[in-house]
Formats: C-alpha cells, structure tokens, sequence
C-alpha cells in the first residue's frame, strides 16, 4: 500500500509541463476482464523492457478454487471482519499456509456462520478474459510456452479480486470515518494548493478513460473540484464545486464555480436531473458522509446519467479517513461499488485499473518508485427514477 507523506507545491508546474507520454520504451498491457457480484472488472497491466512472448488470450481460470484453502478457525480473530482480505501474521501464533495459493487470506463466513481462512486467489474459480497489445507481432498461435513466465498470472497476482468476496457473500469494510484532523475542513483548504495528484502518464490515463466515458455536449458537475477537471478535449459544459475558491477561479473549464464543504452539507445545490455525467476525481477518500453525497449526485443525474468515481495512492494525509487507510488499494475500489449499489441509484457498474506504466522520466517521485501512480476508476448509469 502506497500514501504520499502529503502533496507539497514543490515542482508542481515543472511537474505539470512534463505531462507528456512515456518515450523511449516498449509497453505491452495485459487486460484481465470478468464480472464480480456488483460490476464488470477490467484491469490493465502493463509490461516494459524485454517481454516473453505474450499470455494466451480467450476465457480460462487463472486459479481453480480448492476446498483443501479453506482453514476453519476456532473464532474470529480480534479486529478482522469478514470479506477482507488479510496477511497471514494477522492470525497471530497460528502459522497457517497452504503451498501454492495466495500470500494471505480472506476472513470468510462458512453457511452456518462459523468463520473460515480462505487462502484461495482473490480470482479463484473465477472466469477471466485475457487480452493483450502492445507486443511484437508473434507466429500464429503463439503463447507462453515452456520456460516463459505466463504474464496473465502475473498481471493477477497484484491484487485484482480483491474488490469483491466469492459468490454473493458481502464485505465488511467497517465505519469509521473518523480522521487525524477534525478541525474544520474550511481552514485546511482556505490555502490555494495547485498540485497535480497523479503523476503525468497517470494523469494521461484517467483523461483517457474520461474521454471514453463523456460525449461532446455533455453536462457535467465536477464534485470536489479544484483547479484542474482532468477532463479530455470535448466541448463539455462544466460545473464545479470545491473547497477553494481560487482554485476554482483557475480551472478554465469550469463555467459556474460553487465553494462548498460536503462534509458540513453534502446536499448539493442544484435541481433534479441537472446534470449527464457527475465526476469525482481523486477525491472520494476525503468524505465523512459518501452515502448521502452518492444519493445527492443521484438526484442531481438524469436517467441514464453517468457518476464516475476515480482514485489513486496519494492524499493529504490529515483529511482523509480511517475507513480509507485500513483498506487496500483494490478494496477501496470494492468499497465505492459498494456504495454506489448499496444506493439503489445506480445500474450497470463497471470498474477499471491500470497499473504498472514507467514513471515519466524527471517526475519528483521517481526515486521512490520507477512506476506511474496507479489509477483505479469505477463507475455507473442513473437508473430511471
């Protein structure tokens, strides 16, 4: 898990005028899609330098689901709920592991209740379409053969599944929406902070799924604003509501600018059906009530009006919630479908990542880490009133 010790000015501009595509290196994706209980999942993997030859394409099991990965346990372990997935020294003294299956486990429920160690592979028993592109052109009916590592189970094993419990067993992701600094939200923002959230290709990305999702025209509200909307070059028309008003005076694609604070009133001041699309970019983490934000740009939607909700691994740290912190980065993705279903507004969910891009070269965070931010991006439709 990935959190940003804070956003700082520094380099902000420089960082800002490097927003250009990776160069000089070949990237292959490797794209896993399947449909969990509540959404459709696509996560995009991609691959650089001197790649086998590319994963076997079509519908297959990554990993069978076995009956000999799930460990009754004599009781729930203090702290654990269940649906989450954990590391096996949250077990305590138990030294539990079954050769072969994933490094952990999920706290999961037996049908009479009596709660289980699954150390199954989040995607066991689970179909997956593997795709791919970006790689050399190969013979016909080539694929990873002998000696070669199969990139689909690579491209798997860094946390998709995560997002959603086996079968139709809910998650409990818990309720604490508490944070390390409870002073009023508005003094914390009062002080402009122009920053860019995501590094460069990651900022490139999140504008490419945006692009896909909007239509030239569209109407769009975007929540928790700041100075930069993060949107594709359509002719869009923009509202925005943030917590800073030069920010906001900033953003160039904002037509109407409204300073408010969602965790003080979350209600949203325009009419029902005012909007097609509402955004949430980078922003979710922050919010001590999202069920009632979520009802609210439900309202605002018109039927078949889209709200995408987008995140990565940085935050300022004192504003952001507990519930956030505790979860790992594929669970907060299963948290957000969680609300948008759990709202009853909202219909064809789908979600998407994308993963493993190089950090642009001359990024100040490169020394940390060689890969771009990754983006984690869910979305849905209003369903009809």
């Amino acid at each position: 898990m990935v959190c940003w010790q804070g956003l700082t000015d520094a380099g902000a501009a420089g960082a800002r005028a490097r927003e250009t595509a990776v160069a000089d290196r070949a990237v292959a994706e490797v794209i896993l899609a399947w449909a969990g209980p509540l959404a459709r999942h696509r996560d995009r993997h991609a691959f650089t330098g001197a790649l086998p030859p590319p994963p076997v394409t079509g519908t297959r099991l990554l990993h069978a689901r076995r009956n000999e990965a799930l460990v009754p346990l004599p009781s729930v372990p203090a702290g654990l709920r269940a649906g989450r997935w954990y590391p096996n020294r949250m077990l305590g003294p138990r030294r539990i592991a079954i050769p072969g299956t994933a490094p952990g486990f999920r706290l999961s429920l037996d049908p009479a209740g009596r709660p289980l160690a699954d150390f199954n592979h989040p995607l066991a028993g689970v179909p997956v379409t593997v795709s791919h592109r970006g790689f050399p052109a190969a013979p016909a009916g080539a694929g990873f053969g002998a000696g070669h590592p199969d990139l689909a189970l690579m491209a798997a094993a860094g946390g998709p599944g995560l997002q959603a419990a086996p079968g139709s067993g809910g998650v409990d992701y818990g309720s604490d929406m508490g944070r390390d600094d409870e002073d009023d939200d508005g003094a914390f923002y009062a002080r402009p902070r122009p920053v860019d959230h995501l590094d460069a290709e990651a900022l490139r990305g999140l504008r490419e799924v945006h692009g896909r999702l909007l239509r030239p025209g569209t109407r769009i509200l975007d929540l928790m604003a700041s100075w930069n909307s993060h949107l594709p070059d359509l002719d869009l028309e923009v509202d925005g509501l943030g917590m800073n008003a030069e920010e906001l005076a900033a953003n160039p694609r904002l037509g109407r600018r409204v300073v408010q604070d969602l965790n003080r009133c979350p209600a949203l001041p325009w009419g029902d059906a005012a909007f097609d699309a509402v955004l949430c970019s980078l922003s979710i983490e922050y919010l001590c009530e999202p069920r009632t934000v979520v009802r609210e740009a439900a309202r605002v939607l018109k039927p078949g009006g889209l709200f995408v909700a987008s995140f990565s691994g940085r935050w300022f740290p004192p504003k952001v919630t507990r519930l956030w912190l505790d979860l790992q980065p594929f669970e907060r993705m299963g948290w957000v479908l969680g609300l948008l279903a759990g709202s009853g507004a909202f219909a064809a969910l789908q979600a998407e990542t994308r993963r493993g891009w190089p950090r642009p070269a001359g990024d100040r965070h490169i020394g940390t880490t060689p890969l771009s931010d990754p983006l984690f991006v869910s979305w849905g439709l209003r369903s009809p009133a």
